[in-house]
């Protein structure tokens, strides 16, 4: 398993908009891509802050996810409330979770 993590700081009074087109475009598609386990938008609205954690199959699953001209759509929608550029790119096999417990659980799914 593979997780993506991108960091940003988005401009004060912004987060609302940037978290809106996350729920609206950005994780349905993500989570309709063959391989994702899940998606989690993490906000800190004292820093100005936002992270996306996502996990995948592979690390080919996750890279076709993101090799689109979508996503960049939705980057230039955002793009107007960042304050700096985003930690793109950084990714990280998964070595190890509490039971093996992201190995057996789909994310997008309610318990």
């Amino acid at each position: 398993m593979h997780a993506r993590i991108l960091r940003t700081h988005v401009l004060p009074g912004t987060m609302d908009k940037a978290v809106g087109v996350f729920r609206a475009s950005i994780k349905p598609h993500l989570e309709n891509k063959r391989g994702c386990f899940g998606i989690f938008l993490l906000t800190n609205r004292e820093l100005n802050e936002i992270t996306t954690l996502s996990f995948w199959e592979s690390a080919e699953t996750m890279r076709l996810a993101f090799d689109n001209d979508f996503l960049d759509q939705q980057a230039a929608k955002i793009k107007m409330t960042v304050a700096a550029e985003p930690i793109v790119g950084t990714t990280y096999e998964v070595a190890d979770s509490v039971g093996g417990y992201l190995y057996s659980l789909d994310l997008r799914k309610e318990p």
